[in-house]
């Protein structure tokens, strides 16, 4: 998407481009060089949080107002360790 437009819009100057995910399209375009980062949100563990957030709500137990959960900015510094710390499908 984005990177496509810019690559089409002949603009002449870099631009970085970001995006959430982390993806494994996103990797090869981190390695690539095509597109300069993107957030690994880690949806297991906000599954994870939620279901534990669910069941306290059940239990009667006071939920903290904010939930936080892990996320992790991937760029060409990273992607190699995050790439391979990724489990294969």
């Amino acid at each position: 998407g984005a990177v496509q437009a810019i690559q089409q819009s002949n603009y002449g100057r870099p631009v970085a481009v970001f995006d959430f995910d982390a993806s494994a399209d996103d990797v090869a375009a981190i390695k690539a060089g095509t597109l300069t980062g993107s957030v690994a949100q880690f949806p297991e563990l906000q599954a994870e949080g939620a279901i534990k957030a669910a069941l306290d709500a059940l239990a009667g137990k006071t939920l903290e107002p904010i939930t936080q959960t892990k996320a992790e900015l991937i760029t060409k510094d990273n992607v190699e360790a995050f790439a391979s710390a990724r489990p294969k499908s």
